[in-house]
């Protein structure tokens, strides 16, 4: 089957339909899994929405598994960390265009983000978590771009295809496939994005401070939308306290590696822009160190989505660099 053939048959699979457990196919049993771990988290007003149905990428990881991984649970905690990060785009467009309370529905997102980081832990693979983090960003810049939540989810499907082959240890070249065929579902919008123009990240580029530029490096591979006004936000300033204790830790080892422990400073700084982001969402502020908010600038839907890409980028930076990895590039298959 083509990669072509292979799209069209995951589109038109139909979910699975409740039943009695012992009449449920392979497939329709690991998909109940699944929902029954989502349904199990604390907070189940976050969780609002179908209980016996999973979104294109939880069903997408699970296809990728085949019959080998729904032997096992390392298919169903990606699988439900797929549904969480796909339940979170829906939580997040839905605060922009006010279909659920601001506040709430904001806070539910980033829940729901949290959790999946979570599952994603169990399933101990750095490069499937730094896969992950590729789709948040790419998810974040669909959000801002499109408003779409569907559309973002699909920007994960690369990730949940090389984690679902990657479950039931398939050969590279089945994995290799279903990273392909998550591509191209996913479209080619954000691999294709204009870059920011130098003018925007002049003043980061050009501090002396190593964190301030490594922070003006990564933004300078990020799409305009999304990295534009993140590098307003940190050009206003701040004092980096949780990026300097990043360094302040990396001296206590026997080693002292200066880019790994730089990226990683960088990937707290965005990990925390991230959160204010959509803090000032929910406040409705309207500067932040004497400059304009995002939410401000360009309304919550762009702010939602700078929020989550930079939330991504900061797991690729940490998972890469506990992995050994030089590349920070976005999701674009290349380092």
């Amino acid at each position: 089957m083509t990669d072509a053939q292979l799209s069209r048959a995951v589109l038109q699979e139909r979910t699975w339909e409740p039943g009695p457990p012992g009449t449920r196919p392979r497939l329709a049993q690991v998909q109940h899994q699944t929902v029954e771990v989502v349904a199990n988290l604390s907070w189940g007003k976050a969780l609002a929405g179908s209980q016996s149905h999973l979104g294109l990428p939880a069903r997408f990881t699970l296809r990728a598994a085949g019959p080998a991984g729904h032997e096992g649970a390392r298919a169903v905690h990606v699988a439900a960390a797929a549904e969480l990060t796909e339940r979170a785009l829906q939580w997040h467009r839905s605060a922009a265009f006010g279909e659920e309370s601001l506040g709430l529905a904001v806070l539910a997102g980033d829940y729901c983000l949290a959790q999946a980081a979570q599952a994603l832990s169990r399933y101990a693979n750095l490069e499937v978590e730094a896969a992950f983090g590729d789709g948040l960003a790419a998810a974040g810049f669909e959000l801002a771009r499109s408003g779409s939540a569907e559309w973002a989810a699909r920007q994960i499907l690369p990730a949940c295809g090389l984690a679902g082959a990657n479950a039931a240890r398939t050969a590279g070249a089945r994995q290799a496939t279903w990273w392909r065929v998550g591509r191209r579902l996913a479209g080619s919008a954000y691999r294709s994005a204009v870059r920011p123009e130098p003018e925007n990240l002049a003043q980061l580029l050009g501090e002396a401070d190593p964190i301030e530029h490594q922070l003006g490096w990564i933004l300078a591979a990020d799409p305009a939308l999304v990295a534009a006004p993140m590098a307003r936000m940190q050009s206003a300033g701040g004092k980096r306290i949780r990026a300097r204790l990043v360094l302040l830790a990396c001296e206590l080892g026997p080693v002292y590696p200066p880019d790994a422990a730089l990226r990683c400073a960088a990937a707290m700084e965005l990990l925390h822009a991230a959160t204010l982001c959509h803090d000032d969402v929910v406040d409705g502020a309207a500067s932040r160190r004497g400059a304009p908010t995002v939410a401000a600038l360009a309304g919550p839907l762009v702010a939602l989505g700078v929020g989550d890409h930079a939330g991504g980028r900061a797991v690729v930076l940490a998972a890469r660099r506990l992995r050994g990895d030089r590349a920070v590039g976005p999701a674009t298959g290349t380092t």
